[in-house]
């Protein structure tokens, strides 16, 4: 499966699930959330307690992550994050 169509895929992994394949602790996932940095999950439907991750979940994560190791602090990978959000938007 080549990146654009695990992209395109439904979210589903658990916040269990999405803090074993990133090593980022679900406490800090729900941090980087409240701070705006990671999108709030999906949550089907009726269904507001099943809260579902997706790729696009892992890639910010593992950048946020990649960004901490070079030594930028959160507001500067805030800012890194949504310029780069602005750009995206932009060519859609």
């Amino acid at each position: 499966t080549d990146a654009s169509t695990s992209m395109s895929e439904a979210p589903d992994m658990t916040i269990e699930e999405l803090s074993e394949a990133t090593g980022v602790a679900p406490r800090t996932i729900r941090f980087y959330q409240a701070e705006k940095l990671l999108q709030k999950p999906h949550r089907p439907e009726g269904d507001h307690r099943l809260a579902r991750y997706g790729a696009e979940h892992v890639e910010r994560l593992r950048l946020i992550g990649e960004l901490r190791d070079r030594g930028l602090k959160l507001p500067a990978i805030r800012g890194l994050l949504h310029e780069g959000d602005e750009i995206g938007r932009a060519h859609v």
